[in-house]
């Protein structure tokens, strides 16, 4: 049964589906047409029998019916596709935050077979880095800042010492690393 429940299959029952669909319907409204005519004799000016003159006579009843049968073919398919296209937009989003984040919130599939297998692996790739923990090892917006305003003052500060003891060396080498350090913190909030 594995083997019957793929995407290529989903597809085909979607169009089998839309097609009955619209078969039937087409026959319910042929009725329903048929009833509408015979109740208004052949000569009467009601506007249901004038529009079907005008139909059968400028269009013709076999490219009306097919018209009507491919409208309702391609309406009823768009609107069964729709979860399978949910379906993969789902795990297109997913997987597009697992590559970006190392993890993704919540993925959610209808369909089961293929796509649900592969809902499935995405879920057990996800469990390895739970999103609170990932939040919690990321960095927060003021803690940042703080560590901005301990770099400026150690920045400072070493001006202080540079000026005082003459030891040039040593604090340019500190200072750049301490520049660098602010400059990655500012990028980091920028990111956030």
């Amino acid at each position: 049964m594995r083997r019957l429940n793929t995407v290529r299959t989903g597809y085909l029952y979607v169009i089998g589906g839309s097609l009955l669909l619209s078969g039937g319907v087409l026959m319910v409204l042929q009725a329903v047409v048929s009833f509408l005519y015979s109740r208004h004799s052949a000569g009467s000016g009601a506007f249901i029998v004038r529009l079907l003159h005008w139909m059968i006579n400028h269009i013709g009843r076999l490219p009306l019916a097919v018209i009507l049968f491919t409208a309702l073919s391609g309406g009823f398919f768009l609107l069964r596709s729709q979860k399978l296209s949910d379906d993969f937009k789902a795990l297109l989003r997913a997987s597009e935050e697992l590559a970006a984040n190392g993890f993704f919130r919540e993925l959610e599939v209808s369909t089961g077979g293929e796509l649900g297998r592969l809902a499935a692996n995405l879920r057990k790739l996800n469990k390895e880095i739970e999103p609170a923990d990932a939040e919690e090892a990321g960095w927060s917006s003021e803690e940042s800042m703080a560590l901005i305003l301990r770099m400026k003052t150690l920045l400072r500060l070493l001006d202080e010492l540079k000026a005082a003891e003459g030891e040039a060396v040593q604090v340019d080498a500190v200072k750049r690393e301490a520049a660098g350090l602010e400059r990655f913190l500012v990028n980091l909030i920028a990111k956030c």
